[in-house]
């Protein structure tokens, strides 16, 4: 549920009004001597459609401002007209931007979150301690930046997309580089084993399972964004597609067997591109545009979202293709 709040100069009341009346939800006026304040309580899918026909007549873009606040709960429940529930819920840009864009940044936080992540995982796949692992993937903060290149990809915004890919760049060399480091360390106790630990085996063959893990996790992370439901559960999908095969590449290198390392590497490759892919296709799918405002901006958007889409696509494809060889 959303507190949707408008503050507008007062000779705009008589144009929001005639605006709102056309839409779903019933609404509350506080008028001042210059502004006017308009309260409005929508359910998640109500607020991106409320949002998007205010900015069509100028509130937010050329004059006024909209207040968009998160509410637990209602009492009494009254959310006016009955409105047709859509097939996918969909919160609106700014509420999608807003959560997505602070977790872009590769700070000293993210930075530390990532370095704990990768000696988890590094120290799991060395002792073949499963548990050890997955805690691992609930520390990893991947989810922010690998979500941030889709909505960036999205809205064609370059900004964005390069700190995204920045910073997910960051996280992964990160991985890789505790995986050797703590491979180094371990040498000896390596050494010592007669055979490599399965959980490291287990990440150096890519095959068909890989792509449908990190399809399975690029939907589901582009869904719990744009429905605006909880996204912990899901980051832990994300980092057990990114943090374990990162750190085996160090580990593998570091003990000196390159022939396995290139395999963790193109399962990692798999993983981020598909990841990417699909939660960009799921952001558009759920109608996640920027708020453009000319037809000919709208027409570059479109055609540079595509250019980068079929990008990522064949290099889907050449994975897919390399690994169907090498199974051959």
């Amino acid at each position: 549920m959303r507190k949707i709040e408008l503050l507008i100069p007062k000779e705009k009341i008589a144009e929001t009004i005639e605006t709102l009346n056309k839409l779903f939800y019933e609404y509350s006026i506080i008028e001042g001597e210059t502004d006017a304040l308009f309260i409005i309580f929508t359910d998640v899918s109500g607020s991106k459609t409320t949002i998007d026909e205010l900015k069509r007549i100028g509130i937010s873009t050329t004059y006024g401002q909209i207040n968009i606040i998160p509410i637990l709960g209602l009492i009494p429940q009254k959310l006016g007209k009955t409105e047709k529930r859509p097939k996918l819920q969909s919160i609106s840009f700014e509420e999608l931007y807003q959560m997505i864009e602070p977790s872009t940044h590769p700070d000293l936080l993210y930075i530390v979150f990532c370095v704990s992540a990768a000696i988890v995982a590094a120290l799991g796949l060395i002792y073949n301690n499963v548990a050890v692992i997955i805690g691992s993937m609930v520390i990893a903060p991947l989810l922010g930046p690998i979500v941030g290149t889709s909505i960036g990809t999205v809205i064609s915004d370059r900004k964005i997309l390069k700190r995204s890919l920045t910073t997910e760049f960051i996280g992964i060399f990160i991985a890789i580089v505790v995986g050797l480091l703590l491979g180094l360390l371990s040498a000896s106790y390596i050494s010592g084993l007669s055979e490599l630990p399965k959980e490291i085996m287990a990440r150096t063959n890519p095959n068909v399972a890989d792509f449908g893990l990190a399809i399975a996790s690029g939907i589901a992370a582009g869904l719990s964004f744009v429905s605006g439901v909880g996204t912990a559960l899901i980051g832990v999908a994300v980092a057990a597609s990114l943090m374990p095969p990162a750190a085996n590449v160090g580990l593998l290198l570091s003990i000196g067997r390159p022939e396995l390392a290139l395999g963790s590497l193109i399962i990692l490759l798999i993983n981020v591109l598909c990841i990417n892919f699909t939660c960009t296709i799921t952001f558009f799918i759920a109608g996640i545009k920027s708020p453009v405002q000319s037809k000919r901006m709208e027409k570059l958007t479109a055609r540079t979202f595509r250019k980068h889409l079929l990008i990522v696509f064949f290099a889907i494809l050449l994975l897919a293709v390399v690994i169907v060889l090498a199974i051959i």
